[in-house]
């Protein structure tokens, strides 16, 4: 509706402050970044643990880190 009508407005009827907004639509290409960070390491985390049932998380995390993923013990 951005195309038809001011973002003022669209807020003001909303409302919704533009200041949040603006803070929000400043954080989406960050939270976009993360996710997909977060699927990539879950990928290689499944990955591992189908190949090596038995890791735990010392292994599976120096696993990781072998593979080029710098990842906490606490995430795995």
């Amino acid at each position: 509706m951005r195309c038809s009508h001011g973002i003022t407005r669209l807020l003001s009827i909303t409302g919704i402050p533009r200041s949040s907004y603006y803070k929000w639509r400043a954080t989406q290409p960050q939270q976009d970044a993360r996710q997909d960070r977060e699927r990539e390491i879950k990928e290689h985390m499944m990955a591992i643990h189908f190949a090596n049932r038995e890791f735990g998380y010392p292994r599976m995390t120096t696993a990781l880190w072998e593979s080029g993923l710098n990842v906490n013990h606490k995430k795995v």
